[in-house]
């Protein structure tokens, strides 16, 4: 039996992520969609609510899916995070914008109102953009040199080549094949140690 405790307070989160979507989601249709013929409100809607609810909904279904499906599922879901997290951003500056425009009226209309197609389709390209250039990153690992001077003997020791891994993120979409170049790239550097950073 599940625990009221747990249930209460995944509700809550439920309703907190659920909300900040539908105000991600509704600005979209404003900013941008509506001006777009193939979509109709209850298309939108039903695309939108796909996407948003995937990552629960891999989560929730994983030990019922085949791999396949449960997989194509999670990146979906995990991409629209990265989404969220721009979206949410950008919406936000332009929503307290907009506020402090009240005041201050130096805004013009079309981005005031919030139903600017222009403004709308800048957004999408820059958050899109933003989370390309990170999905990319996390497939190619950046290799930074540092020298560093401790002031402090190492007995007979003169200098240690040391390597550090961090921000793996070794799961549902960077692959054993990202970590298999990995290793190729550290063994390469000849490291007489390497050091692994793990976050919970």
């Amino acid at each position: 039996m599940l625990n009221p405790f747990y249930i209460l307070i995944g509700s809550i989160i439920f309703l907190i992520y659920g909300g900040l979507n539908y105000y991600i989601g509704l600005r979209g249709w404003q900013a941008l969609f509506s001006f777009i013929p193939i979509f109709s409100y209850k298309v939108y809607w039903s695309i939108f609510w796909l996407l948003s609810l995937s990552y629960i909904f891999s989560r929730l279904s994983q030990k019922y899916l085949p791999t396949i499906i449960y997989e194509g599922v999670a990146v979906v879901g995990a991409y629209w995070l990265a989404f969220m997290f721009y979206f949410l951003l950008v919406i936000t500056t332009f929503d307290l914008l907009r506020l402090l425009d009240h005041f201050l009226k130096v805004i013009p209309l079309g981005i005031k109102t919030g139903l600017n197609p222009a403004v709308g389709f800048i957004v999408f390209i820059l958050v899109a953009g933003a989370v390309d250039y990170g999905a990319w990153n996390a497939r190619h690992p950046q290799v930074k040199h540092y020298d560093l001077t401790i002031a402090k003997q190492a007995g007979p020791l003169k200098q240690l080549h040391v390597v550090l891994v961090s921000d793996i993120h070794l799961g549902t979409i960077v692959h054993n094949d990202t970590l298999t170049k990995m290793v190729k790239t550290v063994n390469d550097l000849k490291p007489d140690l390497i050091l692994l950073i793990k976050f919970k």
